[in-house]
């Protein structure tokens, strides 16, 4: 039982108050609902490693309890020691147009990736993560993460700054500038961009020709440039542009896992994660052939690039072995063969169990002649189109031969007449 010195204000125990009792130990945290799949985009190790540590004590431990949601993952913590409280995901809710209590729409293509990441590995081991110039990942990193300095893809930069040029330099009056000084100034973004950019203290060429096409300062080119190229974003931003750090490795891979799991087809979560698996195993491959020398370049293939309307060169390697999908094959294999049935022959006939079922609950359940007053059948909107309704006789069985007698003595009346009239007629 604690002593008398520790006091609980407001429903929490203080570190203070703990302090004072040096027989006190903090209960074992713990860790509630984990799921049981070993990479969440990021190691479960350095996740539950970040998470377990509590922000306010240094020695107080968290108690875990996660919950999934698709591939959205949250975490609610609290430090058995301290009794802070705090809750982690990897990504917040985005609400749409027509949000309710029961929106589920996620950011995934946002947070998803660069939160999860930064998150799991812990911002003290990161100090520069580089991504494309997105809005969102700018706000989130600026206000989650400011200690981590947030470089661009120089790719991505020189990119959109040729495709700025593309689409202002359509009229007829930006001709000089998209035939002659788009393209040199792309070049010396490029230039400014490379560290040894600053060993140049002047300009290695010689003076331009005099019939060169300048652009004069006070005219509508220069005014063109200077709202859609020469912007403050524009110029700020390349001083962010990182020189030796790339997303093509990311992108890369992404083409990758996009050949395995289409977007266009829906996969269960099981099947998506084989695929991610099999993607990962076939780009891991592909970065060891490379590295052991056994996966080389042989030429280049020239293809048209809608950007830069030209033809540009990629290298062409040597095919892949794949030697990894025989080994996945061959234990696929093993396995089917130690099973009495698949997991798609059980369900396939679970489901015809339960047709039988249900056509023999049908059939002991429906008349085979339907009622006239069976709701289900049509009804005519002619009454005369109806059947009369058979009425019940009354009469005893002496009654109905009595009946039948005179019918038939009438009838023998009416022949032998009818055999009078033929015999005068003749």
């Amino acid at each position: 039982m604690l002593p008398l010195l520790l006091q609980e204000r407001n429903g929490q125990i203080h570190a203070a108050d703990v302090e004072k009792d040096p027989n006190w130990t903090p209960p074992s945290p713990t860790i509630q609902n984990l799921p049981e799949a070993e990479y969440f985009l990021v190691s479960k190790a350095s996740l539950l490693e970040l998470l377990t540590g509590c922000n306010s004590c240094s020695s107080g431990k968290n108690s875990l309890s996660f919950t999934e949601d698709a591939h959205a993952l949250t975490c609610t913590r609290k430090c058995t020691s301290c009794g802070n409280a705090s809750k982690w995901s990897n990504s917040p809710v985005l609400e749409t147009g027509n949000a309710s209590s029961k929106e589920k729409l996620r950011k995934v293509n946002v947070d998803m990736v660069t939160g999860s990441t930064v998150t799991a590995v812990g911002t003290a081991f990161i100090d520069t993560v580089v991504t494309d110039r997105h809005s969102a990942i700018f706000a989130m990193m600026k206000q989650d993460f400011p200690t981590i300095t947030h470089n661009y893809d120089p790719w991505h930069y020189f990119r959109n700054l040729t495709m700025s040029f593309i689409k202002h330099t359509k009229t007829l009056y930006m001709t000089q500038v998209r035939e002659t000084w788009s393209e040199i100034i792309v070049r010396k973004a490029y230039d400014a961009v490379d560290p040894s950019f600053t060993q140049f203290k002047k300009c290695l060429h010689g003076p331009p020709p005099l019939n060169f096409p300048y652009i004069q300062r006070d005219g509508r080119a220069f005014k063109n440039l200077e709202a859609h190229i020469f912007t403050a974003k524009n110029i700020e931003d390349i001083k962010h542009v990182c020189w030796n750090l790339k997303t093509s490795t990311v992108e890369s891979l992404n083409s990758l896992a996009w050949r395995y799991a289409p977007k266009d087809y829906y996969f269960d979560r099981m099947g998506h994660e084989l695929r991610t698996m099999m993607a990962m195993l076939h780009w891991n491959e592909l970065r060891k052939d490379e590295a052991e020398g056994t996966r080389t370049i042989t030429g280049k293939k020239g293809y048209f690039n809608h950007t830069l309307k030209k033809v540009v060169y990629r290298n062409v390697k040597t095919p892949a072995k794949n030697t990894w999908r025989d080994k996945v094959k061959k234990q696929c294999h093993e396995i089917r063969a130690s099973l009495s049935s698949t997991p798609y022959s059980t369900e396939k006939k679970e489901k015809l169990e339960k047709q039988k079922q249900k056509d023999a609950w049908n059939l002991a359940n429906t008349p085979s002649v339907p009622h006239p007053c069976d709701a289900n059948l049509e009804e005519s909107d002619d009454e005369d189109d109806l059947l009369p309704t058979p009425e019940t006789s009354t009469q005893t069985l002496e009654e109905i031969l009595e009946e039948a007698r005179i019918i038939m003595e009438e009838d023998d009346e009416c022949r032998r007449q009818w055999e009078l009239r033929n015999e005068e007629n003749e």
